[in-house]
């Protein structure tokens, strides 16, 4: 077991602070404080180990991949309050299976959940979406999809997800209203 608690409190840019960087595929928990950081990029990339997050990241808003290919990861709860661009945030995390994630500045959620096979419970809150290309691509186990989006996007985040034939789909709720699956 390998963690890491840290409180940085005036790092700016933590870009692939862990990810890809050899020895921290071994990484099973992280704690970290970084209040001012901004650029989050691949914080976390490939961290293969890590079963635990727990992330304080108030100011970030590049959080592209920030914990792409954590493949040991069963379950994420994250607010990332300042993030504008969340794409590829948990992208190819094959053991994930419920996410919980506080988007409120989230404009760009494309391929955000991709290739997240064993998920099956969402919820997202992401009032200021803008785009969500493939967000849920190779996702075939989810069966619940609780968000929080632009009543503008509504239809389309609707017509994408149905599109899918998610075969095990139980309760789909966009804004508070549940979803007619029949």
């Amino acid at each position: 077991v390998v963690s890491a608690k840290l409180t940085l409190p005036n790092v700016i840019n933590c870009r692939e602070l862990f990810g890809d960087a050899g020895d921290t595929i071994y990484l099973t928990s992280v704690n970290l404080n970084l209040p001012k950081a901004i650029n989050c990029n691949g914080l976390l990339d490939n961290c293969t180990a890590l079963t635990s997050v727990d992330l304080s990241l108030p100011s970030a808003t590049t959080c592209g991949g920030l914990l792409d290919n954590c493949t040991a990861l069963t379950s994420v709860d994250l607010s990332l309050p300042s993030a504008t661009n969340c794409m590829s945030l948990l992208y190819k995390c094959s053991g994930l299976t419920d996410v919980e994630l506080d988007l409120p500045s989230c404009e760009i959620a494309d391929s955000m959940c991709s290739k997240c096979t064993s998920l099956e419970n969402v919820t997202l809150n992401m009032p200021n979406l803008i785009t969500y290309d493939y967000i849920f691509q190779n996702c075939s186990n989810i069966e619940t999809i609780d968000v929080t989006i632009p009543n503008d996007k509504v239809s389309g985040f609707k017509s994408y997800v149905l599109g899918l034939n998610l075969s095990n789909l139980t309760s789909f709720i966009i804004n508070g209203g549940e979803v007619d699956l029949s």
